[in-house]
């Protein structure tokens, strides 16, 4: 007898049987649950587990499904909207809300009005690019710092900033050679490259919006009186009239007139 009860118990101890009373079994296999589970979730975060799985444990009868793992790369940034060379050569004024005639405090400040003109058939909303120019032209970093005040306007106005195709920039520069890559100003009228304003220049690398701000000061500037500058030192923010599209000649990029020695 006491044979039998010896052999029972080592039957128990290798099958992982409860003993006395079944707590060892749950226990065991609670702990492989907990296991086998932490190691799902680790393969959905991953993204390999790709099914549904399903386990058991003594006691709780209940089916453990696996969602579909987890994408974690992240998504491709769009394609630019590709720019057309040319377009239709009309123009549409952007819109200035409320009164046109509403000026901020310009108090010992040289005035210049202008108005924002979009080429009709470019892939840019005209009130957007209105918007962003005039973020630029008013930001406390800007030609203020020189003592001009620039207002919005949409009416009658000291210059024209226009957002043209390659081949209207070209046309609207000569007889400046802009060669459809160029931005300029000629009289009254900024010409703002609509490819460089879409794909910007090697000297800003993926710095869209710092060489936008940079494009706008650049050429607004040129209209304002000021000329063509070098770099001041190796490593310098390079001063807001150097020609940035082209080359920086040593110093570091700056679109603003406030932050150049």
């Amino acid at each position: 007898m006491l044979s039998a009860i010896t052999a029972a118990l080592a039957v128990g101890m290798v099958v992982g049987g409860p003993v006395a009373g079944g707590r060892g079994t749950t226990q065991a296999l609670d702990t492989a649950g907990e296991q086998g589970s932490a190691q799902l979730e680790a393969a959905a975060d991953s993204g390999t587990a790709s099914g549904a799985g399903s386990g058991s444990g003594s006691g709780s009868g209940s089916a453990m499904t696996v969602l579909p793992g987890r994408t974690l790369e992240r998504e491709p940034e769009p394609e630019p909207v590709p720019v057309p060379e040319s377009a239709s050569g009309t123009f549409a004024i952007a819109e200035v809300g409320g009164s046109s005639g509403t000026r901020p405090d310009g108090a010992g400040l040289r005035l210049t009005s202008y108005r924002v003109e979009v080429e009709e058939g470019l892939p840019f909303d005209t009130g957007a690019v209105a918007d962003e120019v005039e973020a630029i032209l008013s930001d406390e970093r800007g030609w203020v710092t020189r003592g001009h005040l620039l207002v919005r306007e949409d009416g009658d106005a000291d210059l024209r900033i226009l957002l043209a195709s390659p081949t209207t920039a070209d046309r609207l520069c000569a007889p400046l050679l802009t060669r459809g890559r160029l931005s300029c100003r000629n009289g009254q009228n900024v010409v703002l490259n609509a490819w460089r304003w879409q794909n910007g220049a090697e000297t800003y690398g993926d710095d869209l919006e710092g060489y936008r701000q940079y494009l706008v000061n650049h050429e607004t500037g040129h209209a304002l009186g000021y000329g063509h500058l070098g770099c001041p030192e190796t490593g310098a923010p390079a001063p807001v009239m150097v020609q940035q599209t082209k080359t920086l000649l040593g110093c570091a990029p700056n679109p603003w007139p406030a932050l150049e020695r």
